[in-house]
């Protein structure tokens, strides 16, 4: 008999961990869709003010809310800071405004992102505060890529909160 075992992916277990914290800040975690229409809806707003130069072409298409959540995404589980983008070049500039109109739109609405999520869940098992999920347990990770510091901290509190890890990394992985 196995007593005990709970499984989750990161993404579940930092839901799990940041659900009280995030609700204490009247904030929910969003769904991959979810952040899709907010960046849709960024765009959509920075085109009505016309306010995009270089990107404005794409940025009319269908698939740009998606391409869009998906870059502002790994730029904000990098920690990469907004004011950078605009050395980016003219594509960077667009970008700055992009992210910043998402970062307003995800606020207004209450969601948050991975990045958040992540963030969240990583200050909250830093504090050892009581979650609804065992922490303090032996943890096995299987196959996890790490590919953004977000993660990486999050894992990194997991770790130094858990009394035992065993851990496997995908073949090739080496970064992880």
């Amino acid at each position: 008999a196995v007593l005990g075992l709970h499984r989750f992916s990161l993404r579940q277990l930092a839901g799990r961990v940041a659900a009280a914290r995030l609700a204490q800040r009247g904030m929910a975690p969003s769904t991959l869709l979810g952040v899709e229409a907010v960046a849709a809806r960024a765009t959509f707003e920075a085109l009505d003010q016309n306010a995009l130069g270089y990107l404005k072409p794409i940025a009319q298409l269908r698939s740009f809310g998606r391409t869009l959540a998906s870059t502002i995404e790994d730029l904000r589980l990098g920690n990469v800071e907004v004011e950078r983008l605009a050395a980016c070049g003219p594509a960077g500039a667009d970008l700055e405004t992009l992210a910043r109109r998402y970062a307003q739109e995800l606020a207004e609405v209450g969601l948050s992102d991975m990045a958040t999520l992540f963030r969240v869940a990583t200050e909250v098992i830093g504090e050892k505060a009581p979650v609804n999920v065992p922490l303090g347990v032996p943890v096995v990770m299987l196959d996890i890529p790490v590919r953004d510091s977000a993660t990486f901290a999050f894992i990194r509190a997991l770790v130094d909160r858990s009394p035992q890890i065993v851990a496997t990394v995908p073949t090739g992985d080496d970064r992880t």
